[in-house]
């Protein structure tokens, strides 16, 4: 995410921009809403795995 987006979000703190993750999902080549909803959430699966994997 560019800095000048995250300026226009608002005023954040550096440890809430470290929680920003983006983009989301797999880049799958979707293009239809439902692609991308499925990339967002296989994303979010493979997110949660690595996550899981670290602990």
């Amino acid at each position: 995410m560019s800095f000048e987006r995250l300026q226009r979000i608002g005023e954040l703190t550096d440890a809430q921009i470290d929680k920003i993750y983006a983009p989301i999902g797999l880049q799958i080549g979707s293009k239809t809403p439902f692609e991308i909803a499925v990339s967002i959430i296989a994303g979010l699966i493979d997110k949660r795995h690595k996550l899981n994997a670290q602990r």
